[in-house]
């Protein structure tokens, strides 16, 4: 109950308060979408990526906005691909 109510509080004028600092960050971003996100569409993703410099969008094919639950395995096997490329 409680995660519904976070998401009707969720309103766009507190992403627009950061969205002009993205370019200042300075660390790997992997940015996870699903293809079938019928909340926030994909095209946001490219939109949000275009923003963080260097950042990578990984999509999956079968998974909507609650990519955990729709497929986990997928999401971790991105997950750990990326933390395993990332240089230390």
């Amino acid at each position: 109950m409680l995660f519904y109510r976070q998401i009707a509080q969720a309103d766009q004028m507190y992403t627009k308060e950061i969205e002009l600092r993205y370019g200042e960050i300075d660390l790997p971003v992997l940015l996870i979408w699903g293809e079938k996100d019928e909340w926030i569409p994909i095209e946001k993703g490219a939109a949000l990526q275009s923003q963080i410099p260097g950042a990578i969008l990984q999509t999956i094919p079968e998974a909507g906005h609650l990519v955990q639950e729709d497929e986990p395995a997928v999401l971790l096997q991105q997950i750990f691909r990326f933390l395993h490329s990332v240089k230390r």
